[in-house]
């Protein structure tokens, strides 16, 4: 029996992705954390980036307590580390560009989400379910549904390298 991760998939309208991945983390009181990469290659976490430059999806949630489904507000304001009352959320667009192998390079964080929910309807030890409805402020609405697998950390020449940091 292979205890393998079924292959993550995602279908967005606003935004062109693939696949997705995931790592969960507890702050120093506890409370959950969930980052999401979602981005253009299948195998988020493992896919070498080629492209010149590649857009993707760095979606970080903070939770009350251990991660669990609900309903995450984004807000204009960083999440990352755990910062600011739960539950509630970030999104970031990243442009992720290749500099060889051992580098993790990403540019345009300043371009976040003006509002909008993530909507988390399961959450696993490899594989998180949810959906999303936020607004780019430089792009418009992006909604539509996700399925991340765990990424335990991937190498810096992968889309997921934002994970890693």
């Amino acid at each position: 029996m292979s205890d393998a991760a079924p292959a993550p998939g995602v279908s967005l309208t606003g935004f062109t992705a693939k696949g997705a991945a995931f790592r969960a983390a507890r702050t120093t009181n506890d409370d959950g954390l969930l980052d999401i990469v979602i981005g253009a290659a299948d195998d988020v976490c493992h896919a070498a980036r080629t492209e010149r430059f590649t857009k993707s999806l760095h979606l970080t949630l903070h939770a009350k307590g251990a991660m669990a489904p609900g309903t995450f507000p984004v807000v204009d304001d960083t999440v990352m580390g755990g910062s600011g009352p739960a539950p509630q959320a970030t999104v970031f667009v990243w442009n992720v560009y290749d500099v060889g192998p051992d580098r993790c390079a990403l540019s345009g964080g300043d371009e976040a989400v003006t509002g909008g929910t993530i909507t988390i309807a399961s959450v696993g030890e490899s594989i998180v379910e949810g959906t999303l409805a936020i607004t780019l402020r430089k792009g418009g609405p992006v909604s539509g549904a996700f399925q991340a697998s765990a990424c335990a950390r991937p190498d810096d020449g992968t889309h997921a390298c934002a994970l890693g940091h």
